[in-house]
């Protein structure tokens, strides 16, 4: 079995990969997994040239079966036998027809019913939770490199937005836009930061259990912007 799907996430993952997207025959979207949702590694989700997917990218994943986990029902196990094909690129301008509205609740499980960063997780085992993953326009966006320096830890990216008109502060997974806070000298400075641009949609993904609070964290497992962008703070 194969599922055809734009690619909307390929984010960090526990030392793995977490890739996400939308079937293109169906519209439902797909998160492939290892059994028991478990991270992808690089070498499983390279595709016939030896590439990684890229966000956009439009791939055939071969499966074996659904996993569903109460928290990511989206999961379908891998055929790990059979390569990743890719077969074209998919059009930022049609983004609009995948995304959800703002002025709509996009997820059943209390994703964007209010603007917690966290769910817990006994909360989530009884609201029969049908998505996990969603892909948003939000405005008044905003780049966080928080200073957490007092704990002895690298600064966290995030992503401060608007959306359904409640305000959002998420970390960041998608280590390829947050690779210039940590690899330009001009980003070096924590604060706040924008893009050049206001063409951009999120993936925004649902996490695994958080043993410290027992809580799934929501993230933005991508940051799709059209074209070349640039950064300036605030």
């Amino acid at each position: 079995m194969e599922k055809r799907i734009v690619c909307l996430a390929n984010s960090w993952k526990n030392h793995g990969r977490c890739v996400a997207g939308i079937e293109l025959d169906s519209g439902e979207w797909i998160r492939p997994v290892n059994s028991g949702g478990g991270k992808l590694l690089k070498t499983q989700i390279k595709n016939q040239f030896g590439a990684q997917p890229k966000v956009l990218d439009i791939i055939n994943i071969p499966v074996m079966k659904e996993d569903p986990l109460y928290y990511q029902p989206e999961n379908y196990i891998i055929d790990t036998d059979k390569k990743w094909q890719f077969t074209g690129r998919f059009k930022f301008k049609d983004l609009s027809n995948l995304s959800c509205s703002g002025n709509n609740i996009c997820l059943d499980c209390d994703f964007f019913n209010d603007n917690r960063k966290s769910i817990p997780s006994d909360e989530l085992n009884i609201s029969n939770c049908k998505h996990s993953l969603s892909l948003i326009k939000p405005q008044d966006l905003k780049i966080e490199k928080f200073d957490r320096s007092q704990w002895n830890q690298k600064p966290q990216i995030k992503a401060n937005f608007l959306f359904g008109e409640k305000y959002y502060n998420l970390v960041i997974t998608d280590d390829k836009f947050k690779a210039p806070f940590f690899e330009d000298n001009s980003l070096d400075e924590c604060g706040f930061y924008e893009l050049n641009t206001n063409e951009v949609y999120l993936t925004i993904s649902l996490g695994e259990i958080y043993k410290r609070d027992k809580s799934h964290y929501k993230l933005v497992a991508a940051v799709i912007v059209n074209g070349n962008y640039s950064f300036r703070k605030i």
